[in-house]
Order: structure tokens, then sequence, then C-alpha cells
């Protein structure tokens, strides 16, 4: 159910059929799929692994991990986090071709309100990519998760459905104040937080006129993190 583009292995795989890439490696997918075999099959020999017993612990069956090797099959984003895992790298390492990287952030099951609140699941259900280098511009990639918005509190800025990338980090209230996933009363939200330093509060804004702001003392107020992107359908 991702609404923006979900940009994962398959960005290589498409990138491959136009036959060029940004750093000028001109490559058809044939031989990027082979690439990607070469690597996988060359990590299972280092850990001597029969192939059989790489399907085991991969719980990928023998016959299509053995075309993965070979490179006559694509295999899916899940199957690679699945090797990554298991071989110890990166999964950047089985399709690392000089070009720019991509870090995948977790997206979390349930939704975040942007109205009444609701608490967000801790599985993960997907992933989206990011550029490596413009996500670490914006914080540590390890301390950042997508959650689904829910509501129109938050209208015209988010929407019902848009994903927001949240940096669990920044626990804090910025002097300038923004948007943030916030715990009040056991329910988190999504909301525009503005310090108040005279009154010592923080006023909870709805950036929905139809929607009353409101003053909060600090200590009854949760930072989650901080907002930092959003993705919308459309």
């Amino acid at each position: 159910m991702l609404f923006f583009l979900f940009i994962e292995f398959k960005i290589y795989i498409e990138s491959a059929k136009n036959k060029k890439y940004k750093k000028g490696a001109n490559m058809e997918k044939e031989e990027l799929l082979k690439l990607i075999g070469k690597k996988v099959k060359l990590a299972r020999k280092k850990m001597g692994k029969s192939l059989q017993e790489f399907s085991g612990e991969l719980g990928i069956s023998l016959a299509k991990l053995s075309r993965i090797e070979k490179g006559e099959v694509e295999p899916g984003i899940f199957d690679l986090f699945k090797i990554a895992q298991v071989i110890g790298e990166d999964i950047e390492y089985l399709y690392n071709l000089k070009t720019a990287s991509f870090t995948y952030i977790p997206l979390v099951e349930g939704k975040i309100s942007a109205g009444g609140g609701l608490i967000p699941d801790n599985v993960v259900i997907d992933f989206l990519a990011f550029r490596t280098d413009w996500i670490k511009r914006k914080g540590n990639p390890e301390q950042m998760a997508l959650i689904q918005v829910s509501g129109d509190s938050m209208y015209p800025t988010l929407q019902n459905g848009d994903l927001v990338l949240i940096d669990l980090n920044r626990k804090y209230l910025d002097p300038q104040g923004g948007i943030y996933a916030i715990t009040v009363g056991g329910e988190i939200m999504i909301k525009r937080l503005q310090t108040l330093p005279a009154k010592g509060k923080i006023k909870v804004i709805s950036d929905n006129k139809l929607y009353e702001s409101y003053e909060m003392n600090p200590e009854n107020v949760i930072i989650n993190g901080k907002a930092i992107w959003f993705g919308r359908e459309i």
C-alpha cells in the first residue's frame, strides 16, 4: 500500500534496461543479474556453505537460489535482505555498481494520527529507499522510520495516507518549532509544535483551521521524533 514510489533493487534493473548508468557504466539487465549472482556465490563459498545449506539458512528454495547465483532470475528485495543478513554485509554490497547508493528505511505497520491519535505497531511491513548521501545529511538513518498519516488535522501540509519520515533521534523541540510525532495521554499523533518561552508551555498546532490548537506543559508531551520528509500518492 505504498503511495510514494518504492525505490528498491528494481531501480537498478530498470536502469539496466536503458543500458546505461549515470556513472557511464554500460550494463544490461542480464549483466547486472550475473554480477549479483557472482557476489552471492562468492560469499557462500567463503562461508564454506553448500548450495543446499545456504538455501536452508536463507529460506529460499534450492532451485531459486541456484538461478540467482547464475544470474537467471531477478531476486526480490526481501531475498536480498535475507542474503545480506546471512553473509554479514550491507545490502548495498550486493548491487554496488559505483552508482549512487541507497539506504533502506523501514515502514512501520499502523498509522500515526493527524487527528485523535493511534499507536503504530512495531512491525516492519516494507522499506523505502533513499539516496544515502541525501539521507545522511538529514541525520542518522538507523534512527529513522516511516509512518503513515491518518486523519486530516494537519491538512493541507499532511494529508490522510501520506508517508512521513521521522527522525527518532530528535526527541527535543527546536527553538523554531516544527512538525513532530508526539505522545499525549498514551496516544501517538503528528502535530506542529511551537515553544512559548514566556509561558513555559508548548503550543500544539493543527494546520487544519477546523481544529483548535492548545497549550500543554512540556512534561505532558513526549516527543518521539521530528518529521523531516513526507511522500504522497498522486
